[in-house]
């Protein structure tokens, strides 16, 4: 790769930037240089989070790259889509979501009745609820090039709950959003943790980011 292209990795809600480990190894092996960014995402809200991440990306003084791209997994593609929108870097250029429920999270609705689970996601899981204050702002921010759907719910925790396609965290309605355009839309048989790992979708992020 003659130029010199970075890619920011982004984990979800409740997760860390171990689970990211596959895809910066796969993007590295591509070429990219990969920062994998560590948020505290069960203690902060969504807007304390993505503050964080603005100081974070900040310090490690991507300026010199001709473009960089950034990945978010769940929560950390909602994240990514508004540091797009806060121009958070000038050489920003491709910005990839991965289940993100960017119309809100059913799921978050149906957990948050239990005390057990509002305690471990903490206040983001609130603001994730589609009639949420946060949502509802979240509609006017600007949108993620491309998307990555997930649509197997065989073998997850809460698949068994949804009523319609979902990759068991995420239904797939609450990832497309309107207004994108179906080619920039890439579904996989995966769940919404496997597709971390899954070889066509390493693949298919490595294709999006160097086109």
């Amino acid at each position: 790769m003659s130029a010199k292209y970075a890619v920011v990795l982004l984990h979800g809600l409740g997760l860390s930037s171990l689970f990211m480990y596959s895809i910066q190894r796969y993007l590295g092996l591509a070429g990219f240089d990969v920062y994998t960014i560590d948020y505290p995402s069960r203690k902060n809200n969504i807007d304390c989070s993505v503050i964080y991440v603005e100081g974070k990306i900040k310090n490690l003084e991507l300026e010199c790259y001709d473009k960089v791209h950034i990945v978010g997994h769940s929560l950390g593609g909602i994240i990514a889509r508004i540091l797009r929108h806060n121009k958070v870097l000038h050489n920003l250029s491709i910005v990839v979501t991965m289940g993100s429920p960017s119309n809100g999270s059913s799921l978050a609705a149906m957990i948050g009745h239990f005390k057990l689970m509002r305690w471990y996601f903490g206040p983001a899981l609130d603001e994730l609820v589609p009639s949420s204050s946060f949502m509802n702002t979240f509609k006017n921010v600007s949108l993620a090039n491309d998307l990555i759907v997930g649509t197997n719910s065989k073998f997850a925790l809460f698949g068994w709950w949804f009523d319609g396609v979902c990759d068991g965290t995420v239904l797939e309605q609450e990832v497309v959003v309107s207004g994108m355009d179906e080619k920039d839309i890439y579904k996989f048989d995966v769940t919404h943790l496997s597709m971390l790992y899954d070889n066509g979708v390493l693949n298919c992020l490595i294709d999006i980011l160097k086109d």
